[in-house]
């Protein structure tokens, strides 16, 4: 594609507003996963045919993952404010992850899972 058709299909995405913030934590691979992951979601969900289409569009919003710093961070944050017992979820597509967060939370004390 030339100049000129590359900055006219560029028109065509509805403006994304992005949380950027969770990229300082993040080491360069990381980074670059979560890039593509964005651009992924912006070509699924921000592209547009029609100009009357774009024009009624709502900017869309991202929110990065979070990475590996960022998890420990927020394990450590959890275990030291539930003594111990919290299992915090974040969303992911495997089963395996499921299945060790529904093990931390039968592992917990009986007490601890009625307060919830």
């Amino acid at each position: 594609m030339n100049k000129r058709q590359l900055k006219k299909n560029e028109k065509k995405y509805i403006p994304i507003i992005a949380d950027e913030a969770i990229l300082l934590t993040m080491t360069e691979d990381e980074q670059k996963r979560a890039f593509e992951n964005y651009m992924m979601y912006r070509k699924k969900y921000a592209y547009r045919k029609k100009y009357k289409d774009l024009k009624n569009a709502k900017p869309l919003l991202y929110f990065y993952s979070l990475g590996n710093s960022g998890r420990q961070f927020s394990e450590k944050l959890g275990k030291r404010a539930r003594k111990g017992y919290s299992a915090i979820g974040t969303q992911a597509l495997d089963e395996k992850t499921r299945s060790l967060l529904e093990e931390a939370y039968i592992s917990r004390p009986e007490a601890d899972r009625n307060t919830n």
